[in-house]
């Protein structure tokens, strides 16, 4: 199995910013940066990728260790291969400007035979599961923001657009779907247009 980009970028990096690493500590960096909350690279799937990246010569065992009674642990290095493939993927991750699709276009797209207030109500609850996600961001941020460096920050910066973007479009949604609500002077059920 192929790992997504995203995470052979996220281990890539890590062993190149911070030199050998286990899995373990990779996990353990990825929860510390929430990083499941803003990239696709999930914590479970970092071992897999790392065996799939040794098999492909992007990463060499370093050496095993044990401390006390934990477990055996094996230490990847990042190779002049792996270099190479960190380097050619933050560069085609950063030239690529695409939006990506999100599920929920496609959902709103085939609701035409939902009543008006039915959709409204659906997407009345995303905008209040966006809020409650938003108001969790910045507390992240507000907790995280002075251990941040300049480009993190600008992470942080764009999630921050991107969650207002998306709660001005639900606001968008809503103030649409209310215009298509039943008028009392129609008759029952109609809609206007």
């Amino acid at each position: 199995m192929v790992r997504p980009a995203a995470t052979r970028l996220f281990v890539l990096g890590l062993l190149e910013r911070h030199g050998p690493l286990h899995g373990h500590a990779l996990q353990r960096m990825a929860h510390q940066d929430h990083t499941d909350l803003w990239t696709e690279v999930r914590a479970g799937s970092l071992y897999a990728a790392l065996r799939q990246m040794e098999g492909e010569e992007l990463v060499a065992v370093e050496r095993t260790e044990r401390e006390g009674r934990l477990p055996t642990r094996t230490v990847y290095r990042v190779t002049p291969a792996g270099r190479a493939e960190f380097r050619r993927l933050r560069l085609a991750t950063l030239r690529d400007a695409r939006l990506r699709p999100d599920p929920a276009d496609l959902a709103v797209a085939l609701s035409d035979d939902l009543p008006a207030s039915e959709l409204a109500e659906l997407l009345a609850e995303r905008h209040r599961q966006l809020l409650e996600g938003a108001a969790g961001w910045r507390q992240l941020r507000a907790k995280a923001w002075p251990h941040l460096s300049a480009a993190e920050r600008l992470v942080f910066a764009h999630y921050e657009h991107r969650y207002e973007a998306e709660l001005a479009w639900h606001r968008e949604c809503t103030e649409a779907l209310a215009m298509r609500l039943p008028d009392p002077s129609r008759p029952e059920g109609e809609l206007t247009r």
